[in-house]
């Protein structure tokens, strides 16, 4: 059978801990700079590139003073030079910028350990309803 090792206990336990430790981590990603980055309205002053690999560049003002360009990744599809988004900016440098909806990285790390936790429970539970078919045949 292929992917054995994802099916024995030590794999198992292996992939829980990763899920968990993802989870974990995409948690603090997401919740690092919460109240501490300060909101303001942007606008969206550049697009470069094409379909999932474009990426939309902001223009804001913080404290009178013009950020102008400033990267804040792919746009969603709706997104046109000139539509208004929120953001959030860290008061000690007002370049660095998060999206509403904060990182895509951290979303994804959240998703996979997700999605590897549940691998594990149903893959355990499989495994254990397998193994108490094969006794119970062995007691036939």
């Amino acid at each position: 059978m292929k992917n054995e090792f994802l099916r024995k206990p030590a794999g198992l336990i292996a992939l829980l801990l990763l899920g968990v430790f993802l989870l974990i981590f995409g948690f603090h990603m997401l919740t690092q700079n919460v109240g501490r980055y300060i909101e303001t309205t942007a606008v969206i002053s550049k697009i470069e590139g094409v379909s999932i690999l474009s990426k939309a560049y902001v223009s804001y003002t913080v404290d009178g003073r013009l950020y102008e360009d400033i990267p804040i990744g792919s746009p969603s599809s709706i997104d046109q030079v000139g539509t208004e988004l929120p953001i959030y900016y860290d008061p000690d440098d007002p370049t660095v910028i998060e999206s509403q909806g904060g990182s895509s990285f951290a979303k994804c790390a959240l998703l996979l350990g997700a999605l590897l936790i549940v691998y594990t429970i149903i893959t355990t539970v499989r495994n254990r309803k397998t193994l108490f078919v094969r006794q119970v045949k062995k007691r036939k």
